[in-house]
Formats: structure tokens, C-alpha cells, sequence
């Protein structure tokens, strides 16, 4: 009786292919984890933000700098930024009392400062921040305290100043 040793070319296709499958299926699955893990980042992020926002504005007297790229609460902006993605067409945004900072999600070298939104909102909030997450949701924060997904920007960046 002959015994042979080892496997046939069928067996080894079939492990092979099955291989092939099972790798598929985890790296969508690492591809997904990392977006989700980017989008926790970016509202951590700018709920960071609110509260450093506050003891800016506490130091300072007001909320003039909260959007400036030299200002902590600013810096902290720019993070979420580069954490956000562009999908929709429209620019994040972050508006304090004296003025507002827009541009592209995902690079916050796009951002360009203007002098539009001098003064409260139409609801009274002070300053507000909106940026899109890997979804095509966007996550915005306010001074009343909001800090929510939404499915629009929200913001305008001049007279509405509030996320809700």
C-alpha cells in the first residue's frame, strides 16, 4: 500500500482562499475602528475646547480669541480640524465674538480668519466650533454647554452661534 505524505494541490486552494476571506473581513473591519476611533478623537477633541474656552475667556475677560490660531482654545481647534474629514462641501467653521475662522476639514491649513461674527448670536451664545467626522455627520459645540451630532454644520458663522 503506497501512503503518500502531504496535502493536494485542491486542499491548499481551499485553505488559501479561506485565508483569504478571513483577512478580508478583519482589515474592513480595522478600516472602520480607525474611524471611529479618529471621529472619538475629534469630540474629545472639541469638547476639550468648551471648557478651555471658559478659562480663556475667564483670563482674557472675553471670547475674543477663542478661535485664534495662537490661542489654546484655537490650537485645540485646529486638532479636531485635521481629525475631521471634508465630504459635504461645507467648511468647518468656529466663531468667537470678534470673529470667525472656516475652512476644509482634515487640514487645518485651509483655515482663513475673517472679522464676521462680531457679537453674540441670535440666541445669545458667545462662540461656537463645527466639524465634520468621518460620517457624513458633523459634531458642534457652543458656549451654552451644547456639545452635539448633528446632521448639518448648524453653525453659520455669523448671526447663529448655536448647535442645537
Amino acid at each position: 500500500m503506497l501512503h503518500k505524505k502531504g496535502f493536494t494541490l485542491i486542499e491548499l486552494l481551499v485553505v488559501i482562499s479561506i485565508i483569504g476571506v478571513l483577512s478580508t473581513i478583519v482589515l474592513g473591519s480595522v478600516g472602520e475602528a480607525r474611524d471611529n476611533a479618529k471621529d472619538a478623537r475629534l469630540k474629545a477633541t472639541l469638547s476639550q475646547m468648551r471648557s478651555q474656552a471658559e478659562l480663556q475667556a475667564l483670563q482674557d475677560g472675553n471670547y475674543n480669541a477663542i478661535c485664534d490660531a495662537t490661542s489654546q482654545s484655537g490650537i485645540m481647534f485646529r486638532d479636531a480640524v485635521d481629525n475631521g474629514t471634508s465630504q459635504s462641501g461645507q467648511n468647518t467653521i468656529c466663531t468667537d465674538e470678534d470673529g470667525r475662522e472656516t475652512g476644509e476639514s482634515g487640514d487645518s491649513s485651509t483655515l482663513v480668519s475673517s472679522g464676521n461674527a462680531a457679537g453674540p448670536g441670535d440666541n445669545g451664545n458667545i462662540w461656537s466650533a463645527s466639524v465634520q467626522m468621518s460620517t457624513t455627520d458633523w459634531f458642534c459645540v457652543d458656549s451654552s454647554g451644547a456639545a452635539v451630532v448633528t446632521t448639518s454644520r448648524e453653525i453659520d458663522g455669523t448671526s447663529d452661534k448655536s448647535c442645537t
